[in-house]
């Protein structure tokens, strides 16, 4: 898992070159975010979800609150393949700004 991943593709390229593969969550408007990567000849990607916590700030909350609360913090769901049993693991990573 990587929290405040900034140059996905150059970090795409060199994991790929070890051998593993990655998902990039970048945060809105931003030019970082968070990853997950694992070993392509154990793993698969499945799915990904990219959850924006801004979206999730109730619309009726005061607006002090949504003030507060809109960071432009993310989270990065993956569900991953074992590609020798085919079971499943879902892993997640956050990235957090207060």
């Amino acid at each position: 898992c990587f929290q405040e991943m900034q140059f996905p593709a150059e970090w795409k390229s060199l994991l790929g070159e070890l051998g593993y593969d990655m998902c990039f969550g970048e945060r809105p408007l931003r030019m970082d975010g968070c990853a997950l990567a694992w070993r392509t000849k154990h793993w698969n990607l499945k799915q990904a979800r990219l959850v924006n916590f801004d979206n999730h700030i109730p619309s009726k909350a005061a607006r002090a609150v949504q003030v507060r609360f809109a960071r432009r913090n993310i989270g990065l769901i993956v569900e991953l393949g074992h590609l020798q049993s085919g079971s499943s693991l879902v892993v997640a990573t956050t990235h957090l700004y207060r």
